[in-house]
């Protein structure tokens, strides 16, 4: 017989949202991320495990952690600069940091940041591919390393990494940073023609097939990196929405994919927030994998994948996993721009009430006043002045 330190109970109808388990499970995360960060403000040497751990903390909207987060940004700033070096892979970590960065200064308003976010702007500019690469594709998308590189640049650029770009670019647009519209678009179109009939994102600049889909985190962060975008338009809209569908539709390798799975789940779980039916059939598909890969320390461990390489599971399998599920459960909250969130940066509230900013007749979650029950329906009507819908 184990002897459990902690009763958690069952995941309610509904988690991450109105779930006292999800609750406790959270204050334990964000406690153990804020003990596990480095003196240099650092968790570990992998981008994603970094960037993961700041943005849950940030989402979380609690006072105790701002420090922490506030380490991050800087460790993030000092990190990144606007020369190029092709030593490391670096485009996943510009592309994440300048994520992390941006939604730091759209809650905070601190102006150090926009400096930082300037630099990462003509970094990711001078990184990428500006023309066709190989068999005529390749323009407006990001490789493992910045384009140009001597000797050339392997297979070149993919969607995974384009869609981090170009949600980092999308962001520091509403930070007020002057991005390069027609490489905007290219990156967009680099997304667009990887993508099938389902809306799902194919792994570069070419459709894989239509009617056919595998792992679902290129997908996830194209849907951010087009729903968060203010220029973009109603085209940019109409793709991610049709992207997160395709999520929610085709949700059972949200914990199995390439490269690093956890990842791939993060920017999974926050493509299919943009779409409230989509979020709830990806989570109802997983919630097995929650229970399973939770420990009774309330940590969370990296589970059997297909592809078990150095990015998770050898770097590090329990502060990986946590990270990504602190965010992935933290979506609750909405507190951020890549959660959907459409709430003004100084409002301090950490939720969102994601009713009027909802179209009539779209699928959404319900609550009653004090949180305890919920219900989904189509919103028919609503009165913002008697609070009726």
């Amino acid at each position: 017989v184990l002897d459990l330190p902690t009763t958690y109970g069952s995941f309610a109808e509904g988690y991450p949202f109105n779930c006292p388990k999800t609750d406790l499970i959270l204050k334990e995360l964000y406690a153990y991320l804020a003990d596990r960060q480095q003196s240099n403000g650092s968790w570990n040497g992998r981008p994603h495990i970094n960037a993961f751990a700041a943005l849950a903390l940030m989402s979380s909207g609690e006072t105790k952690y701002r420090r922490h987060v506030k380490a991050a940004m800087k460790y993030m700033g000092d990190a990144t600069n606007d020369e190029i070096d092709y030593g490391g892979l670096d485009c996943w970590k510009y592309g994440l940091y300048g994520v992390c960065l941006a939604e730091y200064h759209l809650a905070t308003g601190e102006k150090w940041v926009i400096k930082e976010l300037e630099e990462i702007n003509d970094w990711l500019l001078q990184a990428q591919f500006a023309t066709d690469y190989r068999n005529n594709k390749g323009a407006g998308g990001w490789g493992h390393r910045p384009s140009n590189k001597p000797g050339g640049n392997g297979y070149g650029p993919i969607c995974m990494i384009t869609a981090q770009a170009m949600a980092a670019w999308s962001l520091m647009e509403q930070c007020g940073i002057e991005i390069d519209k027609e490489r905007y678009m290219l990156a967009h179109k680099f997304l667009e023609q990887g993508t099938n009939n389902m809306g799902y994102v194919w792994y570069a600049d070419s459709n894989g097939g239509d009617n056919r889909y595998a792992d679902m985190g290129r997908t996830g962060a194209a849907v951010v990196a087009h729903a968060v975008s203010e220029s973009g338009g109603a085209s940019f809209q109409r793709y991610a929405k049709k992207s997160a569908r395709c999520i929610g539709d085709n949700p059972k390798t949200f914990p199995d994919t390439h490269g690093s799975p956890l990842l791939g789940m993060g920017w999974t779980a926050l493509g299919a927030s943009f779409d409230e039916l989509a979020l709830r059939q990806l989570m109802d598909e997983h919630i097995w994998h929650f229970t399973l890969a939770h420990c009774p320390d309330g940590t969370f461990y990296y589970q059997p994948n297909r592809d078990n390489n150095a990015q998770d599971f050898g770097a590090a399998p329990r502060l990986s996993a946590t990270a990504t599920t602190a965010l992935v459960l933290s979506l609750k909250h909405g507190s951020l721009k890549i959660m959907g969130s459409t709430a003004n940066p100084s409002d301090s509230s950490t939720s969102s009430s994601r009713l009027p900013d909802r179209n009539e007749g779209e699928l959404r979650t319900y609550s009653n006043a004090d949180g305890t029950k919920s219900f989904m329906a189509r919103l028919v009507a609503f009165d913002p002045k008697l609070g009726m819908v």
